[in-house]
Parts: structure tokens; sequence; C-alpha cells
């Protein structure tokens, strides 16, 4: 009963994770309550056995797990670094390289798989993106072929220390709970360093042919091109007026491209086909950036979703200007419409539009439909804010910082917190749970992060994700579901052998990985590998390692791992991108994988 109740809501929470139904901090959460529920009944009800499930302590435990304070206390951290200018300075590297795009191309790969063992790879590529945009821009670059490389290397490096992704972390601490020896700060960083170097070859080489090159990213602009959905009001006297919705442009060829996807006409929302425009009709417009700048200075024309302020001064000192800016990772905007999150006034700007880059975005209605992550925005501001939205941390904004932090003193304060974190989990094996909450304190009392920044650091989801899912992997290893899954991995691979064995489990994590959440993958697969390798007689180590690295590393979907999901937009790529560049690199790292995680992990 008990492996039979565990693998049904396995199963449900696959399908939630797999399906997107719901966020996946959510579904983590129904996961938590749903083992809590069942447990507490069905013990009561003498239908499961209270040593073959978790407890309601147990489940609840978790919000207190050494796993999830680490990764809170590096949120912060991180956060530290970035406000102190230590990701200010590691920007103004790339512009050394800028003249030549071959080494740029491998600049921004090392510097951000350096970062990213450190400091959190979405911090590192959030603080990159705009100046490779930017660069690119200047110097006549394709910026789709850079931004893909940047969250690639984000995950090279992520992997190479224990504190390098939530994943690591995670994974550790299912194994601790399991009975394994915890793995070592640096414990990683041969095999990952293997993997950064494997990694930026490939790109710079047989990668760069697989990459795309947009024809739109060369046009020497600072803003991605492509298509925004767009609302706006024509008036009695606009030049909108009287034309055809379904012409396949309503402006002059060199204005830009503006093609109607709906009308709204009292109230009811109608097709474009056979329809001619009237004033005081709401058109829902598929438009290119040069339409938008267009459309803004038509007369008789009216966005209608929220004004920019007043300018701060003459007009002429505070023009208005057009701002792109993705929804970030964590962002209160997430799951909520424009309106409902307040999204007008906490920026104080006008939202002219939204561009989903996805498999099937779907029908947008612009101030209705809920904003996801990766969603890129179109605002209508003053130069005066430009400062003020950059700072917003639900937002990350597709420009290039004006003025940047210079290194000084609480750059080498917050360098020093973080060195101490690391040496004090070296030298004296203090856990690294204890030590990252120091620092984080540490980053606040001596004034490199305020509180409220600290507060809003912290990707709230991702701890609430950690959080749900830990009980998921203790019931599955009390419940005997675990035993009864590698029973059957190792019947299979038996005959094989453990080398076997461990090329599965990297293949299978690594699949799953594409189209889950990979904590919820590593948690899933982690019990399993460490009994499987367990009934083969091999050592489990090389197994974790091998959850971790191929949970870590997902290149084939952009859906698939958070930076993938942040360059989609910029870059102006589609799905099919990352499969033609992903799923080489995804076979290259399971060989590699297979070759040497025995050499440094022995079975």
């Amino acid at each position: 009963m008990e492996i039979l109740l565990i693998l049904l809501i396995l199963t449900g929470a696959l399908w939630l994770f797999v399906t997107e139904k719901l966020p996946p901090a959510l579904v983590s959460l129904l996961v938590l309550c749903t083992v809590a529920i069942a447990g507490l009944i069905g013990v009561g009800a003498g239908i499961i056995s209270p040593s073959k499930w978790v407890s309601v302590d147990e489940a609840l435990a978790s919000f207190r797990n050494p796993a999830v304070i680490a990764v809170a206390g590096m949120f912060v951290l991180s956060a530290g670094l970035e406000k102190s200018g230590v990701l200010d300075a590691a920007v103004r590297l790339l512009g050394l390289t800028a003249k030549r795009p071959t080494l740029l191309l491998g600049a921004v790969m090392a510097l951000t798989a350096g970062l990213s063992a450190f400091v959190n790879n979405t911090a590192a590529v959030a603080a990159l993106m705009p100046a490779i945009v930017t660069l690119c821009a200047r110097n006549g670059y394709a910026p789709s072929r850079f931004l893909i490389p940047l969250s690639y290397a984000s995950q090279f490096g992520g992997v190479c220390t224990l504190i390098g992704t939530s994943t690591n972390l995670l994974v550790n601490s299912v194994a601790v709970n399991a009975g394994q020896p915890a793995f070592g700060f640096f414990e990683f960083s041969p095999l990952g360093m293997c993997m950064v170097g494997v990694g930026m070859v490939f790109i710079l080489t047989l990668g760069r042919t697989l990459l795309p090159l947009r024809e739109s990213d060369t046009s020497g602009t600072t803003r991605a091109r492509g298509d925004f959905l767009i609302e706006v009001i024509p008036g009695q006297d606009c030049p909108l007026s009287g034309q055809k919705a379904d012409a396949a442009n309503l402006l002059p060829e060199a204005c830009g491209k503006a093609r109607v996807a709906a009308i709204v006409r009292r109230e009811t929302a109608l097709t474009s086909e056979g329809q001619t425009v009237s004033h005081g009709d709401l058109l829902r417009l598929r438009a290119d950036l040069d339409a938008v700048e267009y459309l803004r200075r038509m007369k008789s024309l009216t966005f209608p979703h929220g004004a920019p302020p007043a300018p701060a001064g003459k007009p002429d000192e505070d023009p208005l200007t057009l701002v792109q800016a993705i929804v970030s990772p964590g962002s209160r905007h997430a799951g909520r419409s424009p309106v409902e999150s307040g999204l007008h006034d906490s920026l104080e700007s006008a939202l002219l539009g939204i561009r989903r880059h996805a498999p099937h975005p779907g029908e947008i209605i612009l101030t209705e439909s809920p904003l996801m992550f990766g969603d890129e925005l179109l605002l209508l501001t003053r130069k005066s804010r430009l400062g003020a939205i950059r700072e917003h941390a639900d937002l990350i904004v597709l420009e290039e910082k004006e003025a940047r932090t210079k290194a000084g003193l609480r750059t080498a304060v917050a360098v020093g917190i973080f060195v101490a974190v690391v040496a004090a989990t070296l030298i004296t094996g203090t856990p690294i749970a204890l030590c990252a909450l120091a620092g984080a304190v540490a980053m606040v009392a001596v004034g490199c992060l305020r509180m409220d920044q600290a507060i809003r650091a912290v990707d709230w989801q991702v701890l609430l994700m950690l959080a749900g899912l830990l009980p998921l992997g203790l019931c599955l290893e009390k419940s005997g579901a675990a035993a009864l899954l590698a029973d059957n991995v190792a019947s299979l691979m038996e005959p094989l052998g453990p080398l076997a064995l461990l090329a599965a489990v990297y293949l299978l994590t690594a699949v799953l990985t594409e189209f889950m959440s990979n904590n919820a993958t590593a948690v899933l697969l982690t019990p399993v590998a460490i009994t499987a390798a367990t009934k083969l007689g091999a050592d489990p180590r090389p197994f974790i390692v091998a959850v971790a690295f191929a949970a870590s590393t997902s290149f084939a979907t952009p859906v698939g791992y958070q930076t993938n999901a942040m360059v989609y937009a910029p870059g102006g790529y589609k799905f099919a991108d990352f499969l033609r560049a992903g799923i080489p690199l995804n076979l290259l790292f399971w060989l590699l994988a297979i070759l040497l995680i025995p050499v440094f992990w022995p079975f």
C-alpha cells in the first residue's frame, strides 16, 4: 500500500511538472501536503506502517533542512557581491575583448563559468546579458551567437562547486539523509573543470556552426527585435481608421510592420477577416519595434494601458524612451496580470506590449493574461526613470547600465565576506548552511546590502520547491518504492555492470531535466541511484555525482533551465535552436561523464 500510494503521488507530481498546469513551487508544496496528509490518515486507519512513511514532523522539518538554509544564504551572498560592484567589474572585462567575436565569445563563457561556480547563475546571466547585447550592437554582431553560450556556460560553471547550483546542495542533502557522506566544497571541481573546458571548446568550434544567425540581430540596435503584441485605440483622425483589418501591413514599409490580430468593438472580440478599422476600436496588433516607434508618434492614436510619468524637468531634457525588459526568475509579477501586480504603479511606466517566446504562446490579452517568467515587456517611460527600472528586482532590462558601480572598499568587503564563508567551510569543517547564513547576515550588517534588498534577493519559489520536494525523496526511500524501482533497474543492468548503470542514470536524469524541474528530477532519482548502486555492489557516490551533473546541465530545451528561458527572448531564438545546439552538447557531456566519473569516484 505504501509503495502504491507514493507511486501514485509521484505520477501525479510528474504530470504536473511536465505539463506546467501549476507553478513548480506550488506543485512541490502540494506534494508535501499530500504526503503528510496521506500519512496522517493512512497511519490512523492502520493501512500504512509508520516506519514506511514520513511523519508530519518529518515532512515539515524540510523547511529547516540545511540545503534550504544554504540556498537562501547563497542568494543573499550573490546579491551582496552584485550590489557591491563585483559583477560590474566583471562586465567591464568583456569590453576589452569586444573587437574580435571569437575572443569575445571565449571571454563570455570563461567569465560566466567562473562567476557561476560561486555566484547564483541566474544573477550572473542577468548581469552579463545586457552588456553582451550592447556590445553586439556596437560591433555589429548577432546576439544569437552569444546568448545561448552565455546560458550554457553558467551551467558549466555551476557544477564546479557544491554551492554552484541549488541542485548540488539538494542532491547532497538527499544523499546525507540516505546515510551517505557529505560532499566537499570543491569535490565536484575536477570533473566540473573538465566539462567547462570541453564545453567551451565545443562551442568555439563545432557549436558555432549550430548557433543561429538572425538577420534582424545585425541591425545595430541594443534591442532584440521581433513581433510584440500591442493594443491601441485609433481616434477619428487617425491614419489607421478606415483601413482593412486583414491587410498584411497597416503601415508604410519604411515605418515597420504591424498587422491586426484581433479587434475589440463595443466589448466584443472580432477576427480581422473582412473588417474595417473604425475609430474607437481597440486593436490588438502584432508589431515590430520600428512600428511601435512610429505608432506612438502617430496623431490621434492612444495606447490605453497606463501613461509615463511627467518629465522631471523640461520635456526636452527628460524625453520619453522605449525600454525592453524581461520578467525575471522569482518576479512578483509572474503569475499575475499587469493590472493585478500593479506593474504600472511600481514602474511609473506605460506597458505598450508583450512578447512571449514559447512553442505555443496562446492568446495574450495585454492587461488580463498572467505574466510568465521570460516574458519580454515593452515599456514607455521617461529617461529619468531608467535607473530605477534597472534596479527593479522583478525585471531584467536589456540595455547596459550607463553608469556602473566602481570597485572600492565595499567591493573588497563583500569579496572578503564571501572568501571567509568558503574558507570557514573548508578549513574548520563548519556546515555550509551555517557559513552561508552567517555570511548573509554579515553582508547586511556591514552595509553591502540593505535588509529589504536581502529579502528580495532570495528566490522564495526555489526555496519552497526544495522544501516541498525533500519529503518526497524521503518517502520514496522509506516506503520501499525507491528499492522497487532500483531492483528493476539493477536487474536490467547487472549483466552489463556498474558502468552501464552509470550511463543509464546520467541519461535518464538528463532527459527528464529537459522537461521538468531539475530539482524534482534530482530528488526523484538520487534515492533510486543510491539503492541501485548498492544492489550491484558498487559505491553509490559515482551515481550520485551523475544525477547532480545531469540535473544541472540542461541544454536541449529553453524550458529545462532558468538561464535558457532568460536568453530565449533577447536572442530571438526558436525552440529548435536549443535542440540543434543542445542535443550534441548533452551527448558529449554524457560520454564525458561515463569516462571521467569512474576516474574521480571509483566504483
